[in-house]
């Protein structure tokens, strides 16, 4: 599908770019509202996402002269603006949804997901034609039940087909769809790729799903009808699969949400030397307020840079540094007479974003060009772990064992795959006679007759669906990566392997399979809150204790012992701030995270929320998405 994405932050608009791409859409890019306008009326797009504030034409004006020349597709707003009236604006401007940024990647995935659900003629998310099944969360197809491996423009090609089956696409039409702006092909290469789009589905049973409308161009086949055909009934054995399906779509989407996030990572060292450069203006401007001769435009120059600082921050998960990017904001916009005190705190925001810019929790820590010896997990392993390495290069095991001591961590090597399946509890096999492995390191790239070691991987998916695997290898391309993430791999690492991050990444992966049992409070007055808290948290495993009157705070606080607590702000007999500054004043309890869940969005709150030693703070109503992700990732950095 193709999108346009309307965005005058380059740093910020290449994040999110990169990010759909890797998500298969055709991407293109306008730094301003005039551009955005002539891209619009030049290409079709499925979507289009708009920055709001814009050189030369602002978002919201652009969104309705789009309205205005009937492009009836979804238009997805992105700002800081966060005020009811901005977006009131903007959807009564004709806008399908808006999101305030600082969001994460993950979050803005999801919103461009629902609307081209609800732009297509179907609500379900996987897509269907016949006995062809296509799930665009999981990028999987299926051909009664048989799966396709698809490259990425033949799965481009094939979800086009489907999310208009009735619609007829000439060789022009799909160029718009498919190739962006800056990579046009030729007529010739639209034909290779339905030809090896045919030849791929027909392997599988498929023929002559897609035909040919000669001078007019391709399309689905119509399905055949069937109107003797007895209806199904459905029995529990189904209701189970049908379930079951469920479960695995779940898991499948944090999946996808997880590497998603490791690639946002990665774009990290490209960006972060400009992300860096616009802490200059800001820090000028500081520089200028002590002398007492800070002009307007610098003044000026300086917001804006914080402006851009406050989303794109966001969008890399670094929420901390967003919110002190915020704050400066909102103090070059408010304080035009401040006092000493008033500039050091400025000063002491400022200091604290380049601390985090420059040392981000994600980066590893790097001293004297040396990388710093990384920790053990940050949840600790109750148990010793068994890690099996299917690889002939016997060298690993030795450097594999002895960083393994550190972690705890037994490694076993072999170095074939029919010995392998001996030591899994594998279907068909007897139980091996020393315990399973916990985890597999799989090399697929050394010699295996017939792709062995990928049918391996599949297979493991399949049969072992709890076991994690580590995939190992050299010279993998784009295409080798999605192939192997298809297939079930959970982590890969190319060769050579450095054996510190052999055994971190696999004691994260057992982690993420085995997540430690949690234990949250959330103290609100309000009675349906704490039952949609409930709903949220206990699909994931974890436990909640509600409190509605916080006169009995404190003792259930001693009683439960959580490893978050969850905070209204507004409260009867003693509010949430209150609370918060009992908590931090206590030595026992001062290191658990606390989250502010609240209404009150007004400036002076939200500052007095982060003043008594809040972590967090989410504006009501909330997203079961983000509510898990900031849980998860505050109780993950508070752990010792």
């Amino acid at each position: 599908m193709r999108l346009l994405l309307v965005e005058d932050d380059k740093i910020l608009a290449q994040t999110i770019g990169n990010a759909l791409t890797e998500q298969g859409y055709i991407i293109d890019i306008a730094y301003d509202g005039e551009a955005g306008q002539d891209y619009a009326a030049i290409f079709s797009y499925d979507l289009i996402l708009l920055d709001v504030s814009l050189p030369k034409q602002n978002g919201i004006d652009l969104c309705r002269q789009l309205r205005h020349d009937n492009f009836n597709n979804p238009i997805l707003l992105l700002t800081a603006k966060d005020r009811s009236e901005d977006k009131v604006a903007g959807l009564d401007a004709g806008a399908d949804d808006y999101v305030v940024k600082p969001c994460t990647i993950p979050e803005l995935l999801a919103r461009i997901r629902a609307l081209l659900r609800r732009q297509g003629e179907s609500g379900s998310p996987v897509l269907e034609w016949g006995d062809l099944q296509f799930n665009p969360s999981t990028c999987e197809v299926y051909w009664q039940d048989q799966p396709l491996s698809l490259s990425p423009k033949e799965y481009n090609l094939l979800e086009l087909f489907l999310r208009n089956p009735k619609r007829v696409f000439s060789k022009n039409a799909i160029l718009e769809h498919l190739w962006s702006f800056d990579d046009p092909p030729s007529e010739d290469t639209i034909r290779a790729h339905i030809k090896g789009l045919r030849r791929k589905l027909k392997a599988v049973g498929a023929k002559q799903l897609i035909e040919t409308v000669y001078g007019l161009g391709y399309r689905l086949k119509a399905i055949p009808a069937s109107p003797n055909a007895p209806p199904k009934q459905s029995s529990p054995e189904s209701e189970q699969l049908s379930e079951a399906a469920e479960v695995q779509q779940e898991q499948d989407k944090q999946a996808k949400q997880e590497k998603t996030l490791a690639a946002v990572a990665q774009m990290w060292d490209q960006f972060q030397a400009p992300i860096l450069q616009r802490l200059g203006p800001i820090e000028e401007a500081i520089a200028a307020l002590e002398e007492q001769s800070l002009s307007p435009e610098l003044r000026e120059k300086a917001e804006k840079q914080a402006h851009k600082l406050a989303g794109s921050l966001g969008m890399y998960g670094l929420e901390q540094g967003s919110k002190w990017a915020r704050e400066v904001e909102h103090w070059l916009i408010d304080k035009q007479n401040s006092t000493q005190a008033e500039v050091h705190e400025l000063k002491t925001w400022v200091m604290q974003l380049r601390e985090v810019i420059e040392h981000p929790p994600f980066q590893e820590n790097k001293e004297d060009g040396v990388e710093a010896p990384s920790l053990p997990p940050l949840i600790p392993v109750q148990s010793s772990l068994r890690l099996l390495c299917v690889d002939e290069d016997m060298s690993l095991l030795s450097s594999l064992q002895e960083e393994g001591e550190r972690w705890n961590v037994q490694v076993e090597q072999v170095g074939q795959i029919e010995e392998a399946i001996k030591r899994i509890a594998w279907p068909g096999y007897e139980s091996p006679q020393n315990p399973s492995p916990d985890l597999i390191l799989l090399n697929v790239a050394f010699p295996h007759p017939a792709n062995e070691g990928l049918i391996f991987l599949r297979d493991l998916a399949e049969y072992c669906p709890q076991l994690p695997v580590l995939v190992t290898g050299e010279g993998f391309t784009f295409n080798n990566r999605i192939a192997i993430a298809r297939l079930g791999g959970d982590a890969l690492l190319a060769k050579p392997l450095d054996s510190t991050q052999v055994l971190q990444t696999a004691c994260s992966l057992w982690q993420r399979y085995h997540p430690p049992a949690m234990m949250l409070l959330a103290v609100d007055d309000d009675p349906l809150i704490l039952t949609r808290l409930e709903d949220f948290v206990t699909p994931w495993g974890i436990e909640l204790h509600t409190l509605a009157d916080p006169r009995l705070f404190w003792e259930t606080l001693e009683q439960y012992r959580p490893n978050l607590i969850i905070l209204d702000v507004e409260m009867p007999y003693i509010n949430g701030i209150e609370l918060c500054q009992v908590v931090r004043s206590d030595p026992t309890w001062h290191h658990v995270p606390i989250l502010f869940l609240s209404t009150n969005r007004d400036r002076e709150t939200i500052h007095r929320i982060y003043q008594v030693g809040a972590d967090d703070y989410i504006s009501k109503p909330v997203t079961e998405p983000e509510l898990m992700t900031r849980i998860l990732n505050r109780i993950i950095r508070s752990r010792p």
